[in-house]
C-alpha cells in the first residue's frame, strides 16, 4: 500500500500515513533531507501515523535492513533522523517496537514510540500543535504518494 507525505513546514516536519500493507518499499525513499531542515540538534524530524497499517509483509530482517539503510544515509551527512512513530494497534507497534530497539545502538537513527496522540506533546515539547493537529493539517495539503 502508498505512504502518503506531506511537508509542514511551518513545523518543520515531514507528517508521514502509511496504511493497509506496509512493506520495506514504503518506509524508504521519503526524501526527508531534501524536503525540512535540521532542527538544533541536527535531527531531521518525522511524525509518522501508523494508525491505519493493517499488516505487515516485514520480517526482522527487512526492518533491520531498513534501519542500516537509513543510518548509512543519514550518518554520512551527519545528521539523524527523528522518527516519531504513532503505533495504537498491535501491528503497527510490532513493527515499530522492533525498529525503536534497532535505534537503541545508533546515534544516527533516534525512534520514539507513543501509543496515545497526546503523548507527542512530551516527545516534542516545542511543538504547539497537537497529533490531532498534524494530522489535519495534512490533510489540507495535497499528499504525495509513494508506493
Amino acid at each position: 500500500m502508498p505512504t502518503e507525505t506531506q511537508l509542514l513546514p511551518a513545523q518543520n516536519i515531514l507528517f508521514a500515513r502509511c496504511y493497509g500493507l506496509v512493506s520495506e518499499e514504503d518506509i524508504i525513499g521519503w526524501n526527508v533531507d531534501n524536503r525540512i531542515l535540521p532542527n538544533a540538534n541536527q535531527r531531521l524530524q518525522v511524525v509518522v501515523d501508523l494508525s491505519d497499517v493493517t499488516e505487515t509483509g516485514m520480517s526482522f530482517n527487512d526492518i533491520n535492513a531498513t534501519h542500516a539503510q537509513l543510518t548509512r544515509h543519514y550518518g554520512a551527512r551527519r545528521e539523524s533522523l527523528h522518527l516519531l512513530l504513532y503505533a495504537p494497534n498491535d501491528v503497527a507497534y510490532g513493527m515499530a517496537r522492533i525498529m525503536q530497539s534497532l535505534s537503541l545502538m545508533s546515534e544516527t537513527l533516534i525512534v520514539d514510540l507513543f501509543q496515545n496522540e497526546k503523548d507527542l506533546g512530551r516527545l516534542l515539547p516545542k511543538l504547539k500543535e497537537t497529533f490531532a493537529d498534524l494530522r489535519r493539517l495534512s490533510q489540507t495539503l495535497p499528499a504525495q504518494h509513494l508506493t
